[in-house]
């Protein structure tokens, strides 16, 4: 019974990861004006921060800092 359980383990295909994103790259996303990044990098910054709830109050702080530095006439 055991046997059989472990061979059906090893014929099935392992599951695919998905890609791994390095902080370089999502720090990029995070920095970068709202309008430069493709829609791709847009769904992958968006899966990257729905899947970790203080990454995405990061981003959103991020964001904020970025408003407040390229115009500060926006805010006043």
């Amino acid at each position: 019974m055991l046997r059989a359980y472990i061979a059906a383990l090893r014929a099935a295909p392992p599951q695919a990861l998905p890609p791994r994103r390095t902080v370089r790259r999502v720090t990029g996303w995070l920095t970068r004006r709202p309008a430069t990044p493709s829609e791709d990098e847009r769904a992958a910054l968006k899966d990257v921060l729905a899947r970790c709830p203080e990454r995405d109050t990061a981003a959103e702080h991020v964001q904020g800092v970025a408003l407040l530095v390229s115009s500060p006439a926006k805010l006043a």
